[in-house]
């Protein structure tokens, strides 16, 4: 993952035109799920922002300095920037009730992204670009696979891995451990006791973003704020995600 992205956006959020106020909306998915959706709505063509593994909307959305989702409804596009299932606002259904885990990274794709297309077209007669972080271009292909990417006008992925060869020992380690996901890891405890800290164990600041180029009080937040869990068959699925790299040839 490439987080000092939504860092960077800040420089650019210096537009004179205001953002109108933002709206969230829960959206039902064909397999009884829900998606949360915050709207920034404006006159423009649509673009439709995911998140990341372990993330939520906040990651194109941190404040009002750092923010995707901002940038773009600033200069007049109608922003959608997504929770999937089971993450941010999407932790619970529009009833309160907590969603239940048993979905993979492919629910993300057949379901979620196709619920919030839906939902857009109900309000925007244009069709949307497609931004997605990591797991969101992931998932993007699980969309296309199913539904084609007819209903989409641009799309652009920042940080979707093409292979999984990276030599990494700490993501050697994540993947073998994956394949024994069997409970909710609970990654927004363990980002806030690391946000509590300057330096993290195994260079995992490096992994995520540039340090230097990150300050401390924005580090915190990023912690603090972006972080969602990861349930057992979203890494059980990740997990043959990576091993399947192992019998492509180059």
């Amino acid at each position: 993952m490439i987080l000092f992205f939504v860092v960077l956006i800040g420089t650019l959020c210096a537009s004179a035109n205001p953002c109108q106020p933002p709206s969230f909306v829960m959206v039902e998915t064909k397999d009884g799920a829900a998606i949360c959706i915050k709207r920034y709505p404006a006159d423009g063509r649509p673009v439709l922002i995911a998140h990341g593994i372990s993330s939520n909307h906040r990651f194109w959305d941190l404040n009002e300095q750092y923010s995707l989702a901002r940038y773009l409804s600033q200069k007049g596009f109608d922003v959608y920037n997504m929770d999937f299932r089971g993450h941010g606002n999407a932790i619970y259904d529009a009833k309160g009730v907590k969603q239940k885990s048993g979905w993979s990274i492919d629910s993300y794709g057949v379901y979620d992204i196709e619920a919030a297309v839906s939902y857009i077209s109900s309000q925007n007669p244009s069709k949307p670009s497609y931004i997605g972080h990591s797991l969101g271009g992931m998932a993007l292909i699980s969309y296309m696979g199913h539904h084609t990417s007819e209903a989409l006008s641009t799309i652009a992925v920042v940080g979707t891995p093409f292979d999984f060869q990276h030599k990494e020992a700490l993501l050697h380690l994540a993947q073998k451990g994956s394949q024994y996901a069997f409970f909710t890891v609970p990654t927004p405890f363990l980002a806030r006791l690391v946000s509590l800290f300057n330096k993290t164990p195994a260079h995992l600041d490096h992994m995520l973003w540039g340090p230097e180029n990150i300050a401390p009080e924005i580090r915190k937040s990023l912690f603090q704020n972006i972080v969602s869990p990861m349930t057992p068959r979203e890494l059980r699925h990740l997990y043959r995600s990576l091993d399947a790299q192992s019998y492509i040839h180059y």
